[in-house]
């Protein structure tokens, strides 16, 4: 069960794919942990060039639910097309929706390149549910107390991907952002 009670139904894991992280954000853990390495990966086109972000291998295009944790400067659980821009922040294109929460309690809902600043607590991890047929997204504070952080109705045109994004400097210690608790 999910922290928000939803059921388990057919768990099929999403893992993070190794072709589209930036460059500096080693995978580990299975594909389900990403944190920052001064040796970089090999270049790939389909990999994230100027922010530290992550795609999942696993197209969505039914009802999920996942949850993204960290401990970074900013960390960001999004959803975005196949063929999002590789040079730009989740949310700052048609392509992509970002909510990120930053250290400093700031949260910050993102999509075509227009910002809601959004007030709630700061959580270390963000529950994301996707209704794809409905065209719903629902951002999450979890796990307590769970809160409805936004929402957001549309419709999706193909299927979506999960992602990950995370700000960090070099000198930061502990870094790291993971998918926990995943259900599709």
């Amino acid at each position: 069960m999910s922290s928000l009670g939803f059921p388990p139904a057919d768990r099929r894991r999403l893992t993070l794919d190794g072709n589209t992280n930036y460059p500096y954000l080693h995978l580990i853990r299975d594909h389900l942990r990403v944190r920052p390495s001064p040796a970089a990966y090999p270049a790939h086109p389909g990999r994230f060039a100027n922010w530290p972000q992550v795609l999942c291998r696993e197209a969505l295009t039914e009802r999920c639910y996942w949850e993204v944790e960290g401990h970074a400067r900013t960390l960001s659980a999004a959803v975005a097309y196949e063929d999002v821009s590789r040079s730009s922040r989740f949310g700052q294109d048609d392509k992509s929706w970002s909510l990120e929460c930053g250290t400093g309690g700031e949260l910050l809902f993102r999509h075509d390149n227009v910002e809601t600043r959004l007030s709630g607590p700061r959580s270390k991890r963000i529950g994301v549910f996707l209704d794809y047929e409905a065209g719903t997204l629902c951002f999450y504070q979890v796990p307590q107390p769970v809160a409805l952080l936004h929402k957001v109705h549309t419709t999706f045109t193909r299927p979506l991907y999960a992602g990950i994004g995370l700000d960090y400097l070099w000198y930061d210690v502990g870094v790291f952002a993971q998918l926990v608790k995943l259900w599709q």
